[in-house]
């Protein structure tokens, strides 16, 4: 699972990098990831192949979504972990349907257990 920190470089670099739409174009001899039309990796002029650059592009362009999405992850599976602990105080009214609820969390933060 990606850190906290893992995600502020991401977020950090995304802002850093060129901005604009990117895309892959087919140099003849490979492809390379272009901004507009403009090669991003001009100065070296390296090539890839078509799928490289087009996933290099692909993700860049959902870079800023991609990192806003794993940050809420990562609030709502802490939010989730505080439940799932019994850090909320249980309503012995509601028994029954906090522990739905609890072996629902519990569910969600671990899908590969029973």
């Amino acid at each position: 699972m990606i850190t906290n920190e893992e995600l502020d470089e991401l977020e950090r670099l995304e802002s850093a990098a060129t901005t604009g739409y990117w895309k892959a174009s087919d140099r003849g001899i490979g492809y390379e990831v272009c901004q507009a039309s403009v090669p991003i990796n001009s100065q070296f002029r390296e090539t890839f192949l078509r799928e490289d650059a087009q996933l290099i592009a692909a993700l860049r362009n959902q870079a800023t979504s991609l990192i806003s999405a794993a940050k809420e992850n990562a609030r709502l599976r802490e939010a989730l972990e505080e439940v799932a602990s019994g850090a909320v105080k249980i309503n012995r009214q509601d028994s029954r349907i906090t522990n739905y609820s609890l072996n629902l969390v519990r569910k969600a933060l671990n899908p590969e257990k029973p």
